[in-house]
């Protein structure tokens, strides 16, 4: 199974100014729920203009994001 989702998978490397971007964005959203992971996760998918996560929650919907669970 692991060998057929390869081809489609990419690892995204957090750098500093990243991880930045996320921390700045979490603590401008105090207080919250949402996680650090979530935050960068964001900034990411911004920067890769992705639009749709896969996500059981709410927080990819809240910023923007389409969702499909």
């Amino acid at each position: 199974m692991m060998n057929e989702l390869m081809p489609v998978l990419t690892t995204v490397w957090i750098d500093e100014a990243t991880h930045a971007a996320g921390v700045a964005a979490l603590l401008a959203a105090l207080p919250t729920r949402v996680s650090l992971t979530d935050f960068v996760s964001f900034e990411v998918m911004r920067a890769h203009a992705i639009s749709r996560a896969f996500a059981f929650d709410d927080d990819f919907r809240k910023a923007g994001f389409d969702v499909a669970s």
